[in-house]
């Protein structure tokens, strides 16, 4: 699977990417931003086997048109097909691309391509309610805050509330998404 942005590719995890995903996942800042993605770091392997072969989950690369370079990483999680419903989870690992606009274009082009070629109907997300950059570029994207979550993340335990963020289908017919 690749899906083509005007200056992203979308394409599907490897294992010669799981370096770069572990080097941002030892991030503090990273981690403060989205959490940490991997914690038994020998889990790993079994996390990428997971990515390519269940279809509750998909993992796309998330790389630079022009440099052929991998700057970040892009989920769907828990989807359900039959109702039509997923989490998205995306980072920007390289911090050189930070605030240029990519992670807006690689949210859209996958969205585009989503509502157009799957069943999925509705995705959400969850974001720390204090990453403003990241809010802004979700709600760049269509999405429309929910609500506040108080309550233990399932991967961690949490300090911080994190904001529910959704985007339907239907919304999207009706607005530039």
């Amino acid at each position: 699977m690749v899906i083509e942005g005007d200056r992203v590719i979308l394409r599907l995890i490897g294992s010669s990417d799981m370096l770069s995903l572990q080097r941002w996942d030892d991030d503090p800042e990273i981690v403060r931003l989205v959490g940490k993605k991997f914690l038994y770091p020998e889990r790993t392997p079994a996390w990428l086997a997971r990515m390519r072969h269940s279809p509750e989950c998909l993992a796309l690369a998330i790389v630079d048109r022009a440099s052929n370079t991998l700057m970040g990483d892009l989920e769907l999680e828990d989807i359900s097909w039959r109702s039509g419903r997923a989490e998205l989870r995306i980072c920007i690992g390289e911090k050189r691309f930070w605030g240029k606009g990519y992670g807006t274009e690689a949210i859209r082009t996958f969205i585009d391509h989503a509502f157009s070629n799957t069943s999925l109907k509705h995705v959400y997300l969850r974001v720390y309610a204090s990453n403003h950059r990241a809010i802004a570029c979700y709600r760049k994207c269509g999405f429309r805050a929910e609500g506040i979550l108080r309550v233990g993340h399932k991967r961690q335990e949490l300090s911080e509330d994190l904001l529910l963020m959704t985007l339907d289908k239907e919304m999207c017919r009706y607005q530039a998404c």
